[in-house]
């Protein structure tokens, strides 16, 4: 068998200090040099998983198939040893939650909750119990107004994106107001870009973002997506990295194809969700590995339209969904659609630096699966989730919606027939556990 694999090197444009003086000359460039997907590895054997290196030093872990889950070697318990709010032991006001947009926990169990419907952090014990709250309506230091995505980074720091505003706020471990970044003014893609989106938060300082470039959909992949450009910023020192091109959002299809990014310490995550294919990166924005494998195609049927509509109606994003708004959602789902679904749903990278690769299997049925990945490449195990976890989707995200850290999984879980959501935390069961 010939294992001689050739691939177009990724696109990594270094960007140097203030050397980065014309956005749109740079898209220009990125999207000249722009080769979706690069060229394809050569096939291998369906009895062994091939872990190669390309000419450029990339690693290239592939496998023929993923294991059966009864060979893994990660499960989650199957009652959680924690649940915060819908009238268990834990109830009342401060447990009572609307739009969560992240549950992430501390070095010492603390949990906090994003909970975006009263824009504000709730922390609560490892325990369960609460704690405080910080945060309300408003731009000034400490208020938000649209409370989205938040991290946890060095020393238990909590950086949260404010989405309305274009702004980064960092609070101490204790709730305590920091300080806070305007992107809106410090990017220097702000005045050009149609929308920026923090993605990830690494280790030196670096933020991994999503700048989406103007203009019409450009045909990528056999359909018209957007380009988006993924940039590696320094948030103390200022500057850019590197940047990365990537495919969109695809433009005009339910069911399309998009992209997700994730990662955590030295680890970033990057996948066009079309197929399985995860691609990491270094802090600095250098390609290390690329993991891929082969997964069944879903077709898009009348049935996976309206599991796709008890996923929305049941996300707990809007209050009392009409009868109206349910039948614009078949409408729209029905209209124009993919043939089958992606392959990946979502990743997500923990405080170990595993890759966790969520499959796209038919919406709102069945448990959530998560292939989880070694940064090696090597398959852990697959998970699957308690009834009631939530699935992101092309337009709703809710990340990070989960954090994995300690040995616990803490998340949030949104009833079927209420819509009342509750905060969980279940054990993460591994040999040595």
């Amino acid at each position: 068998m010939d294992n001689t694999v050739r691939r177009t090197p990724p696109l990594i444009v270094p960007v140097r200090g203030t050397a980065l003086r014309s956005p749109p000359a740079l898209l220009a460039l990125a999207l000249l040099t722009f080769v979706p997907g690069g060229c394809e590895p050569a096939p291998i054997s369906d009895s062994d998983t091939a872990i190669r290196s390309d000419s450029a030093g990339v690693m290239l872990v592939e496998y023929p198939s993923l294991p059966p889950i009864q060979e893994s070697r990660i499960a989650i318990a199957d009652e959680p040893e924690l649940v915060l709010g819908d009238g268990v032991a834990f109830a009342g006001p401060a447990y009572d939650f609307f739009r969560i947009s992240g549950v992430s926990q501390l070095q010492d169990g603390t949990l906090v909750v994003a909970n975006a419907g009263s824009r504000e952090l709730r922390f609560y014990g490892a325990d369960g119990h609460f704690l405080r709250s910080v945060g309300r309506d408003g731009d000034g230091p400490g208020e938000f107004r649209a409370l989205y995505n938040h991290w946890i980074i060095a020393g238990d720091t909590i950086v949260v994106w404010d989405r309305a505003v274009r702004r980064l706020q960092h609070f101490g471990p204790d709730g305590a107001f920091v300080r806070s970044m305007s992107m809106a003014t410090a990017a220097p893609f702000a005045g050009f870009a149609d929308w920026i989106e923090p993605q990830a938060f690494l280790e030196g300082g670096r933020l991994a973002m999503f700048i989406g470039s103007p203009g019409a959909p450009l045909p990528v992949l056999g359909s018209e997506r957007r380009l988006l450009l993924v940039a590696l910023h320094r948030i103390d020192e200022g500057g850019w990295d590197s940047v990365r091109v990537v495919p969109g959002s695809e433009s005009g299809y339910q069911f399309g194809a998009y992209t997700r990014a994730a990662g955590a310490g030295a680890t970033l995550a990057v996948a066009d969700v079309a197929r399985f294919r995860v691609e990491l990166f270094n802090p600095d924005g250098s390609l290390v590995s690329i993991l891929s494998t082969s997964v069944p195609e879903i077709p898009v049927t009348a049935d996976v339209i309206e599991a796709q509509i008890e996923l929305e109606v049941g996300s707990g994003w809007w209050r009392d969904p009409t009868a109206e708004f349910v039948e614009g959602l078949r409408s729209r789902y029905s209209a124009r659609h993919r043939p089958f679904l992606p392959a990946i749903r979502d990743i997500f990278v923990d405080a170990d630096e595993r890759i966790w690769v969520e499959r796209y299997d038919v919406p709102a049925r069945g448990s959530s699966r998560w292939e989880v990945f070694e940064r090696d490449g090597t398959w852990i195990g697959r998970v699957e989730m308690p009834a009631g976890f939530p699935r992101g989707t092309q337009d709703v995200r809710q990340a990070p919606y989960f954090s994995v850290a300690s040995g616990r999984l803490a998340g949030v879980w949104t009833d079927s027939d209420t819509g009342a959501a509750t905060v969980r935390v279940y054990r993460v069961i591994e040999p040595d556990s």
